[in-house]
């Protein structure tokens, strides 16, 4: 009986306590912030590469993602910025995203219609 009683008292207490991560699949915890150079970027993905695991920061820019092992890549990228690439175990708190280079190339384009033809006629492009 009285061993009965000292097991529900210790699963109780391993669940009470944070007990998840004795359920969780296992796997490597991540976590940081992603700031830019005006603050936390909110919205940002957290992925690990190769897989649909990832993750959003927060209003902080703060995440935590649980990838398989801490050789895992961890991607870090937001729209507007380059991203980041870091093996799981390398990965900083702070994470600062750089404006991205981009280039626009301007280019046109004219579709016109023959009432008796619905298919493009024409198309004109240039860069």
């Amino acid at each position: 009986m009285n061993r009965i009683i000292t097991l529900c008292v210790a699963f109780l207490l391993t669940a009470l306590s944070g007990g998840a991560s004795v359920f969780a699949q296992g796997g490597y915890v991540v976590k940081g912030v992603v700031v830019d150079e005006l603050g936390p970027v909110i919205g940002a993905t957290v992925l690990e590469v190769g897989t649909t695991n990832g993750t959003a920061t927060d209003m902080d820019g703060a995440f935590v993602l649980t990838v398989s092992s801490a050789n895992a890549i961890v991607e870090v990228s937001c729209i507007g910025y380059g991203a980041k690439t870091f093996t799981a175990s390398e990965t900083p708190e702070t994470i600062t995203l750089n404006i991205g280079n981009y280039t626009i190339t301007k280019s046109a384009i004219n579709i016109t219609f023959d009432n008796t033809d619905t298919s493009v006629a024409q198309y004109q492009g240039y860069e």
